[in-house]
């Protein structure tokens, strides 16, 4: 694509964004951290295409079930006395123009400042995360610890600047947890971290560019993040092309430096491709189970207010809460400061029975207008099981 079609693209999306913030638009790209933390400070206002009335949406199984594809979103940021008007632009793939944000030029050290507030929270709030003290160390091992080794070392003794480490588990049992803090490790050592999500990968695949996603600039982590399509066994797959594509582009035609692959995903080790479990593409596996009685006696102690641990049993709380996912015990604590603010006390056993209710309410709706059992799985290859429809509309 030539520089002035470039260009040209980008200042038609950049006029339109000036029109809808009602004055001069400034562009500015956001890291996908901070993009997280902006989620609960941003009012969705409303929405245009690029070239067309309605922008495209995608239907998906994500946290919000879509995304805008092609288009404008705008939204009010919400400041402590004021709202600023924001925009996010998702280019046409053909355009090459990556996707964007824009403010107005008048809002945009305010918005800067914001920002830069908001990253310096959440690199204070990014402890170590709660696991087993050796896989812990196993992870900062196979990651950060490995891209700080003597290079010209590991290659005198023909050792490839490349790891893989998959991140297996349940959701909601410290993945996430894990990756944040291995992300301000590799701020802390000056190392680079790229995360891929999904969306991207697809995108990249679809406009042949696939190479850039898994190089880093410079050495440092590239984050797969909730992988699951694309490590699956293709032997049970229906596109077994694709993952030869994306295990293709791990081992590179050339050798890659200083880079690790770091995948998240649900999957169970059954159902994962035997051919990343060989050594140069997944080097390590470490797995998150659901916390046990030490882990969740840890998050209480470390993350529950000193209030809510002064006011709870905490050794009963740690036995009843067996089989509790770490999330399981975030929505207990919600639960717990809920019934703070309507009583005034800190009351246990309420608590716990709001969340058993909720729990049972859950079962209850992931059984109902599906079969299960073996007549789910009587048709696999035409048809998704019960939970997977649960976790795709929840």
């Amino acid at each position: 694509m030539k520089l002035r079609d470039f260009t040209s693209d980008f200042r038609l999306m950049l006029d339109h964004s000036s029109e809808l913030l009602g004055g001069e638009a400034r562009p500015v790209q956001i890291e996908w951290t901070i993009e997280h933390s902006l989620e609960r400070h941003l009012i969705r206002r409303g929405s245009s295409g690029i070239g067309m009335n309605q922008p495209l949406v995608w239907l998906n199984d994500g946290r919000r079930g879509h995304e805008i594809t092609i288009g404008v979103q705008l939204y009010g940021l919400r400041l402590p006395d004021a709202e600023l008007p924001i925009v996010e632009i998702s280019p046409p793939y053909r355009s090459r123009v990556p996707q964007f944000w824009a403010v107005r030029e008048q809002d945009y050290r305010r918005f800067y400042r914001f920002i830069r507030e908001k990253l310096k929270e959440s690199r204070a709030e990014c402890v170590e995360p709660i696991m087993c003290a050796s896989d812990r160390q196993r992870l900062w091992d196979n990651t950060v610890g490995f891209l700080r080794r003597d290079v010209s070392q590991l290659k005198r003794f023909g050792v490839p600047q490349k790891r893989g480490v998959l991140l297996s588990g349940d959701p909601g049992n410290g993945k996430t947890m894990a990756c944040r803090w291995l992300r301000s490790q590799c701020e802390r050592v000056g190392l680079d971290w790229t995360n891929v999500t999904a969306d991207e990968y697809e995108s990249a695949r679809r406009d042949q560019r696939l190479h850039d996603l898994f190089q880093p600039d410079r050495a440092g982590v590239v984050l797969f993040d909730d992988f699951d399509a694309a490590l699956r066994d293709r032997e049970k797959c229906d596109n077994p092309r694709e993952q030869s594509t994306f295990l293709t582009e791990i081992d590179g035609m050339a050798p890659k430096i200083g880079v690790v692959y770091l995948f998240t995903s649900n999957l169970k080790s059954e159902e994962l491709d035997p051919a990343l479990r060989r050594p140069g593409r997944i080097d390590d596996i470490i797995h998150f189970a659901k916390p046990d009685a030490d882990r969740r006696k840890e998050l209480i102690h470390q993350r529950w207010h000193i209030d809510i641990v002064q006011g709870i049993p905490v050794d009963d709380v740690v036995r009843q809460t067996e089989g509790f996912s770490f999330a399981e015990m975030e929505e207990l604590k919600k639960q717990l400061v809920l019934g703070y603010l309507d009583s005034g006390q800190i009351d246990w056993p309420i608590a716990q029975k709001a969340l058993d209710q909720r729990r049972e309410l859950v079962e209850t709706r992931r059984s109902i207008g599906f079969s299960t059992g073996r007549a789910a799985s009587t048709d696999s290859n035409n048809s998704v099981s019960a939970s997977d429809r649960d976790q795709s509309i929840s």
